[in-house]
């Protein structure tokens, strides 16, 4: 008489696939609250990117941690390749804006700044109070201006034919329209500082 067999036991998870959900998933508010925090001014731009960085630290990690599981599951028949897509994929998001503007930037120029007139680049007065130690300074490279011409040659002083009031109203009310907080409305100077992020 044949013996009943016994009940197959579930084959057990690939660790490496759980650790790359968990840390996918985690890479994402991690990258995410750290964008939200700098662009509603919780934290500054150094601390962001630092904080950006460790999240797509976690989402290549995860990544990676995906890769090695499936191919455990291939080799072993482990279980976990739902849990492994999850932390690749997430990854992968996290990863891909970062990725975009890298590969966009690597082309261009160093610059720190752009002036619309290199040979006489605009002086901030109330600008400096906003600058904290360690950021870039508000004086305009002067050595950068080749490197500008070369790369950004139509970026010129706007020439208008009105009258400097209207046109100082009409600037003022484009950078309070785009939400710029403005510094200075330079009604005598007819000059206007405003920081927009």
């Amino acid at each position: 008489m044949a013996q009943p067999r016994p009940p197959m036991m579930d084959e057990p998870y690939a660790s490496a696939a759980l650790w790359s959900r968990r840390l996918g998933l985690f890479a994402i508010p991690v990258a995410g609250l750290a964008v939200l925090a700098q662009r509603g001014g919780k934290i500054d731009f150094v601390s962001a990117v630092a904080a950006i960085g460790a999240g797509m630290a976690l989402a290549l990690t995860a990544i990676l941690l995906g890769i090695a599981a499936f191919a455990v599951i291939w080799v072993r028949g482990n279980r976990g390749a739902a849990a492994a897509a999850v932390g690749v994929i997430s990854g992968i998001l996290v990863l891909s804006p970062p990725g975009y503007f890298l590969v966009r930037g690597w082309h261009l120029p160093a610059l720190t700044d752009i002036a619309t007139d290199p040979a006489n680049p605009p002086a901030f007065a109330f600008a400096g109070a906003e600058r904290k130690p360690g950021e870039n300074s508000l004086a305009y490279p002067a050595e950068e201006a080749v490197a500008q011409l070369a790369a950004y040659p139509d970026v010129q002083p706007l020439r208008v034919s009105q009258p400097p009031d209207e046109v100082h109203a009409l600037a003022l009310q484009l950078a309070e329209q785009r939400g710029w907080r403005i510094l200075d409305q330079g009604y005598t100077s007819r000059r206007i500082e405003a920081v927009a992020t």
